[in-house]
């Protein structure tokens, strides 16, 4: 196999993973931002330009996510690829990112309790939506960061 190959394809996977984790991250934010900006503010001009950061965001995570489930599949079909970069370090890296992500779940249905005993919460979709891109966000940002360590 060449070492080459092998090597760019790391790095697009690298590159992909952080801006899936990035947008992710940024994402979360403005959804929180939204939130509390329907709560407090009756500006429509803030609230459209929250949309449109929102929906510049998914578009970025969309594109990360379709580049990173091709790596994937070429990963899949590639045995020698597929040995030298998804090993078992790598397999380790993505079942402590699910631990991660399964405790900052936990960690955030605390956290919307307080925040619900304080302010009323009436916005269900934002509730609905918030877990499991909490989840998938933390998930993310810890896989980066893992494979940044590697």
């Amino acid at each position: 196999m060449n070492v080459n190959k092998i090597e760019q394809l790391d790095v697009k996977r690298f590159k992909y993973q952080q801006s899936l984790a990035l947008a992710g991250s940024l994402f979360v934010i403005v959804w929180f931002l939204r939130f509390f900006a329907l709560i407090y503010f009756s500006y429509d001009e803030i609230l459209y330009s929250i949309l449109i950061t929102l929906i510049l965001l998914i578009i970025i995570q969309l594109y990360s996510a379709f580049h990173l489930i091709k790596i994937s599949n070429e990963l899949r079909t590639d045995n020698d690829l597929k040995d030298a970069l998804n090993n078992e370090l790598v397999m380790l890296y993505q079942l402590k990112s699910w631990r991660h992500s399964f405790f900052s779940l936990i960690l955030f249905s605390i956290l919307l309790g307080i925040i619900s005993s304080i302010v009323p919460v009436d916005d269900l979709v934002f509730v609905l939506v918030s877990y499991p891109l909490v989840g998938f966000t933390v998930y993310n940002m810890s896989y980066y960061l893992y494979l940044k360590k590697y």
